[in-house]
């Protein structure tokens, strides 16, 4: 059996960023990242490149279903 992966997509500004979030209840195995990218480098993470920083397949994933779904009703 694998590990299991949920990944949760949220917008928020600055007025609700609280410093040092993240979490998860370490006695159910929950372990919670939070992930920023800046959107203009969005591709940099897509691209196969040595430089990129280690993203697994299910955050690839992800980061596609975002570019198809949500970025082209972004204004950035």
């Amino acid at each position: 059996m694998g590990n299991q992966m949920t990944l949760y997509y949220a917008e928020v500004d600055e007025s609700q960023r609280v410093s040092g979030a993240g979490g998860g209840l370490a006695e159910e195995g929950e372990f919670i990242e939070i992930f920023e990218w800046p959107v203009a480098k969005l591709d940099l993470l897509l691209q196969a490149n040595p430089n990129r920083p280690p993203t697994s397949t299910t955050l690839l994933c992800a980061l596609y279903w975002f570019k198809l779904n949500i970025l082209p009703s972004l204004t950035i």
